[in-house]
């Protein structure tokens, strides 16, 4: 139960003056408030100063999942070091479909304000600025567009292998080789008449001529793959 302990006390024979009788109140103290002196939303957000509760007055344990509204956490809350996906990661998806969170990265235009605010902010305009139709401008962003693209690291390795430069994409290519081969061409041996034998011909053999073989394949030079959804997280 409540205590109050009152803001003035009157002796005997005292003059009661209205300043007095409002110190009776004005001046009281209320302490020992239990929760069970407290009934069921009587405290509500407006009876409540802004910064008067801090984490110390907020019991172990007492943020439960059930006093979380949905969607009340947002990414801007959490410390980017618990942030298990940051933005900007891209992933493969084996649905057809970008799950929630994440866009498809199919170089569609996005704002650079409001919800994809974020996401611009973590990968600019490396892959391409627009005015949100399709044409020259500034207001939007492009994501990047990985179908049908493999994706590989940045820069050249340790071992002197480069492979281009960050956030360009390269043309279809085939590593610079050669294939030999040879033929004997008998030129100037004039015809031999039916019934000779002529155990020698004399005539010039070239062995130098260049033979092209028949084309095989397909379009491109790929190696075994699957398909999937490269999505990226915003």
């Amino acid at each position: 139960m409540a205590l109050v302990t009152k803001g003035r006390t009157f002796v005997s024979g005292e003059v009661v003056t209205p300043t007095k009788l409002n110190s009776l109140v004005d001046s009281a103290t209320v302490t020992q408030i239990q929760t069970a002196d407290i009934s069921d939303a009587q405290i509500t957000t407006a009876k409540i100063a802004d910064s008067n509760v801090t984490s110390a007055k907020i019991a172990d344990s007492n943020v439960t999942t059930a006093k979380i509204a949905d969607g009340a956490i947002t990414g801007a809350k959490l410390n980017s070091s618990v942030i298990l996906v940051p933005t900007g990661a891209v992933m493969p998806f084996a649905m057809n479909s970008a799950p929630s969170g994440w866009l498809a990265a199919d170089g569609t235009e996005y704002s650079k304000t409001g919800t994809y605010a974020t996401l611009f902010a973590a990968i600019g305009v490396t892959y391409g600025e627009t005015n949100g139709a399709g044409g020259v401008g500034t207001t939007h962003f492009r994501v990047p567009d990985l179908r049908g693209y493999f994706v590989r690291g940045a820069g050249t390795n340790s071992d002197g292998i480069a492979s281009g430069t960050f956030g360009v994409k390269q043309a279809d290519d085939f590593k610079s080789h050669n294939h030999t081969s040879s033929t004997i061409v008998v030129r100037n041996i004039a015809p031999i008449p039916t019934g000779w034998n002529v155990p020698n011909l004399a005539g010039n053999l070239d062995p130098n001529n260049t033979v092209t073989t028949t084309s095989t394949g397909g379009t491109e030079t790929r190696p075994r793959n699957i398909a999937m959804l490269y999505c990226i997280k915003f």
